[in-house]
C-alpha cells in the first residue's frame, strides 16, 4: 500500500520531468524468458562528490503525498487481502539518487558522501512512512523492508560495512513498524545468510525470498537455525525451475530438486577422496580441498549443506 505523490513534479538532470528527488525510471528491460521490468535512468547524483553538493539539494516535502487516499484504498480492500507498506531500505534508498555503482564505489571512496545521502533519503522516507502507517491504522499487516545485500556467491560488500553503514537506519524503520503493530517483511536476494542473525536481532520477522542455490544457504540448517525467529516466505527454487522449466517442472520439481540438493556428494572409494556432482560436472577431490572449496563457495551450487555461521550482531557483541 502507497501513497501517490501529490507534490510538484520534480525534473530530471536532463531537463525533464522525473520521479522523485529527480529520478526517472524510463528504460524499458525485456526479459529473455518474458516481461519487463524498467531500469532506472538520470540518477541525480551520479557525478556529486562533495557533501556540499548533497546538502544543497531540495530534498522534497514527505508530507506531500495522498495519504488519505491511501487509506481509503486500504479499507475497501482490507477484507480481501493483506496489505503491506514498503519502506525502502537504506541501501536501495542510496542507491536510487546515485546509480548502483556509483553508491558501491563511494562507500570506499567516499563514506561520508554515502552516508549524508542515506540519511537525507531515509530521514525523509521515514516521515512519509510514519504518516501513512498513521493514517492506515487497523488496514496495514506488514512493513517491506526491502533491500538487497546478497549475490550469487555472498555479500555485496563486507559485513562490517553493512553493520555500520545501514543497519542504524534499518533499526529506525524497523522500530517504527513495530511501534504501529505492524510484522516486518524483508525482502533480500542473494546469500544473504551471514546477516540472519543481525536481522532476526533488529525485529525482522520474515524473510523473502530464501534463494538456497546461493552461496552457503540450505533449507534444513535455516529452518533448525533460525526458524523459530523468522518466517521463511518463498524458499522456491527460482534460479533454474520457475524461469526455465516447464510446467510440470514446476509443479512437482521444486521439492525434488531440494531433496537433491542434500544429496550433492559421497564417497567414492576408501581412500579419503570424494566424486562430487555440481553444475552437471563431476570433480574427485581430497577431504580437505572439497571441505575449503564448499565453505568459500567455489562451485558456485554447494554439493552439500553445512551450519550457517553464527555471526553475533554487534548489539549482541556489545552486551
Amino acid at each position: 500500500m502507497s501513497a501517490g505523490y501529490t507534490g510538484t513534479p520534480p525534473i530530471g538532470p536532463d531537463g525533464e520531468q522525473a520521479g522523485l528527488w529527480g529520478i526517472r525510471p524510463g528504460k524499458e528491460i525485456e526479459l529473455p524468458t518474458g516481461g519487463v521490468y524498467f531500469e532506472q535512468v538520470t540518477p541525480p547524483l551520479a557525478e556529486v562528490t562533495e557533501i556540499a553538493e548533497v546538502e544543497d539539494r531540495d530534498w522534497g516535502d514527505p508530507t506531500a503525498f495522498d495519504f488519505a487516499g491511501a487509506a481509503e484504498a486500504a479499507r475497501a480492500r482490507a477484507r480481501d487481502a493483506r496489505h503491506h507498506g514498503r519502506v525502502p531500505g537504506a541501501l536501495c534508498g542510496s542507491v536510487g539518487p546515485l546509480r548502483v555503482e556509483k553508491a558501491l564505489l563511494n562507500l570506499a571512496l567516499r563514506p561520508k558522501l554515502v552516508e549524508r545521502v542515506l540519511e537525507k533519503v531515509m530521514t525523509f522516507r521515514l516521515e512519509q512512512h510514519r504518516l501513512l502507517f498513521e493514517a492506515c491504522a487497523g488496514y496495514l499487516d506488514l512493513a517491506n523492508v526491502t533491500d538487497d545485500y546478497g549475490a550469487q556467491n555472498g555479500l555485496i560488500m563486507s559485513h562490517r560495512t553493512i553493520r555500520e553503514i545501514f543497519w542504524p537506519w534499518y533499526r529506525e524503520a524497523i522500530g517504527l513498524a513495530h511501534k504501529h503493530g505492524l510484522k516486518v517483511f524483508h525482502h533480500d536476494d542473494g546469500g544473504c545468510d551471514p546477516l540472519l542473525p543481525d536481522l532476526i536481532e533488529m525485529g525482522v520477522e520474515i524473510l523473502n525470498p530464501v534463494q538456497y542455490k546461493c552461496w552457503k544457504i540450505d533449507l534444513e540448517t535455516a529452518k533448525r537455525e533460525y526458524g523459530k525467529d523468522l518466517c521463511f516466505h518463498g524458499s522456491v527454487e527460482n534460479q533454474a525451475i520457475i524461469p526455465f522449466g516447464t510446467p510440470e517442472e514446476v509443479a512437482g520439481g521444486g521439492a525434488q530438486e531440494h531433496q537433491d540438493s542434500r544429496q550433492r556428494w559421497h564417497r567414492s572409494d576408501h581412500r579419503g577422496r570424494a566424486t562430487i556432482s555440481s553444475q552437471g560436472r563431476r570433480l574427485r577431490m581430497c577431504w580437505r580441498c572439497m571441505t575449503r572449496s564448499r565453505w568459500q563457495g567455489g562451485w558456485g551450487r554447494k554439493p552439500h549443506p553445512l551450519p550457517l555461521p553464527r555471526v553475533e550482531s554487534g548489539a549482541r557483541r556489545a552486551a
